[in-house]
């Protein structure tokens, strides 16, 4: 079955042309492609007889070109390819002679070689349309050479099949399976052990029921104390069943409850009753009502009311005294 040969110069393409081996090798499989380092040349085989066997054979040639592939020179400073023994130039003269696929590969910044610098038998190279592999898009550039040596030469039987998207797709479905159920798993343990609950915030308060008579402004000095199993802040808000009083007659000082109760802990907060701020007949006035007591949406209320003082009458005072 016609293969693939891949000619080079080790001096400045071999990198580049090892990668490519791997490439089409797993591509179009490897025993269609022939690098002679790259298990080409088994040990005790005549180098040469083997070479010129793989080219007569091939159905193409990939040709990597170097910066240094046209004036690299030997031992002795002659430049290798005026060398009519030169191996590259003996691979490409026996291509040329089969009039098989032969393809310039240009890698590393190299330019293709014009007629002028080529020997004689070498000089319809020079026609030869080229492809180039930069480091910066790789995997199209070979994708490119690939399709061009398939009109030469079909993928055989021992190249590597691309993986099945399927096992992928499962491998996906799966992951998101798994973050699913351990999303549903870390709710459960957070709503077991972690979520708060009602009964989590307890608190007591003294006085436990508020009553204001007044007749003047008045205070009530409040203390809690968190009984429940988390810190938590406390808010207290008045709230009233019958009439409402105007803003400003009771307003809330001096608040430490707001803040962070550890458990166990105590806060204060000060009620202030102002009657200058009514606006109905003081005489008759009463609010019955309730301070709700709140702590992340969870507490209780206690009762509050709010009634005028009678009025006590002084003691006559016989005249003269």
């Amino acid at each position: 079955m016609a293969g693939i040969f891949i000619s080079y110069r080790r001096i400045d393409s071999r990198v580049y042309a090892g990668r490519l081996f791997d490439r089409l090798s797993r591509h179009f499989g490897r025993d269609l492609v022939f690098m002679d380092v790259e298990g080409g040349i088994a040990r005790g085989d005549d180098f040469a007889s083997t070479i010129d066997t793989a080219v007569a054979s091939g159905g193409a040639m990939v040709v990597v070109i170097g910066r240094q592939w046209l004036t690299c020179t030997d031992d002795h400073s002659c430049v290798r390819l005026q060398n009519a023994d030169d191996w590259v130039r003996t691979e490409l003269r026996t291509a040329l002679a089969r009039s098989i696929l032969v393809l310039p590969v240009l890698v590393d910044g190299a330019s293709m070689p014009t007629a002028n610098d080529l020997p004689e038998e070498l000089r319809p190279f020079a026609r030869r349309q080229a492809a180039e592999i930069t480091d910066s898009r790789w995997d199209y550039d070979v994708n490119e050479i690939i399709k061009t040596l398939e009109h030469k030469v079909k993928p055989g039987p021992l190249r590597e099949r691309p993986p099945s998207r399927l096992p992928r797709v499962l491998k996906y479905v799966a992951g998101a399976l798994a973050a699913v159920v351990l999303a549903i798993a870390a709710l459960l343990a957070w709503d077991t052990f972690f979520a708060a609950r009602p009964a989590d915030y307890g608190f007591s308060i003294e006085p436990p029921a508020v009553r204001i008579r007044w007749s003047g402004a008045t205070t009530v000095p409040l203390t809690l104390t968190n009984t429940g199993k988390r810190p938590a802040p406390f808010t207290i808000d008045p709230l009233f069943y019958t009439a409402t009083p105007s803003e400003g007659v009771l307003r809330f000082r001096d608040d430490t409850c707001k803040m962070i109760v550890a458990v166990g802990a105590t806060c204060t907060v000060t009620l202030v009753f102002d009657p200058q701020y009514f606006t109905g007949d003081e005489s008759t006035y009463r609010f019955n009502g309730a301070l709700s007591i709140l702590a992340y949406g969870n507490g209780r209320q206690i009762p509050l009311t709010i009634e005028r003082a009678p009025e006590t009458s002084s003691p006559a005072v016989p005249p003269g005294r």
